[in-house]
């Protein structure tokens, strides 16, 4: 692909609560390459319910804003598979993972993620994955979690202070 080819680089990923639609809003007009409904930290067990329901209006709004689109959901062995079967029908360019621990555990993602497509019936491989490396563990192995699955693209390294 030559460099005139490739798409623009995304420089600024910005992370929201999930059911704060002011918050929302404010996201609108950030400017920010991706808009990321947290549905994890960001968002209270009790208002998760709420936030799916929001996905679609979201996204939407978010993508005629000019951004590209991306929800932070729990962790596979938490409200992850909830979560994935609520927001791919919305079609979220990119599915961020929270605390990434594994290669395997990417690969399990991609698994449940391909079900939900298959389900929704999408184009198989079209949404993106964004392991978010933020435990010891997951920044260790961040080459073997980026290498788990070609829907991973971009991962993200946090360090704690």
């Amino acid at each position: 692909m030559s460099p005139a080819d490739q798409p623009p680089p995304l420089r600024t990923w910005l992370f929201g609560p999930g059911a704060d639609r002011a918050a929302h809003e404010a996201m609108s007009t950030s400017r920010a390459d991706v808009l990321i409904q947290g549905l994890e930290d960001f968002t209270p067990p009790p208002r998760r319910d709420e936030a799916r329901r929001m996905t679609a209006g979201l996204f939407a709004r978010w993508r005629a804003a000019g951004a590209r689109v991306c929800v932070r959901i729990n962790s596979l062995d938490d409200d992850g598979p909830l979560d994935i079967s609520h927001v791919v029908p919305a079609k979220p360019d990119f599915i961020a993972y929270p605390k990434a621990p594994t290669a395997n555990e990417m690969r399990e993602l991609d698994r449940t993620i391909s079900a939900a497509e298959k389900q929704a019936s999408l184009t198989p491989g079209g949404i993106g994955v964004l392991p978010v490396c933020q435990t010891a563990l997951g920044v260790v192995s961040v080459r073997e979690i980026a290498a788990a699955s070609p829907r991973i693209r971009y991962a993200l390294l946090v360090q704690k202070t």
